[in-house]
């Protein structure tokens, strides 16, 4: 249940921002700028306290075995670290994505109705047709 859980909150979460299906969004592709911005708050202030804590969080890490020969500290600092980087990377690409296509010049789709009948205004003659000099 707890990993069903974590998949359907990813699930909800990214929908709004990937649109998998064509659709009209309910908000202007603006707000999702701030959508990610946002996002990324709460896991930027935990990833904060970690890195720069001169204590540590979790006192029960310290009766944990250790791999490294970092000290409990070192750990949990590295450690606030890579999800503050992970995480602002993680978030940083769709927004890039996403504010690149916003910037980019598009083509109303007037604009394509229109250019898709002036390539098709011009008229050449077949073999039914024949062409008049006047």
């Amino acid at each position: 249940m707890e990993h069903a859980s974590f998949l359907a909150a990813g699930l909800l979460f990214w929908w709004p921002v990937v649109q998998p299906w064509p659709s009209a969004p309910a908000s202007p592709r603006w707000s999702m700028l701030l959508y990610l911005f946002l996002a990324t708050v709460p896991c930027d202030i935990l990833s904060g306290f970690l890195v720069f804590s001169e204590r540590v969080a979790y006192p029960v890490y310290f009766s944990a075995s250790r791999r490294l020969s970092l000290s409990v500290l070192t750990d949990q600092q590295c450690a606030g670290a890579l999800m503050w980087t992970s995480v602002t990377l993680i978030y940083l690409v769709p927004a890039a994505i996403l504010a690149m296509r916003l910037l980019s010049p598009q083509i109303s789709r007037e604009g394509e109705v229109m250019r898709s009948q002036l390539d098709n205004s011009v008229v050449l003659p077949s073999d039914k047709q024949s062409l008049e000099v006047v």
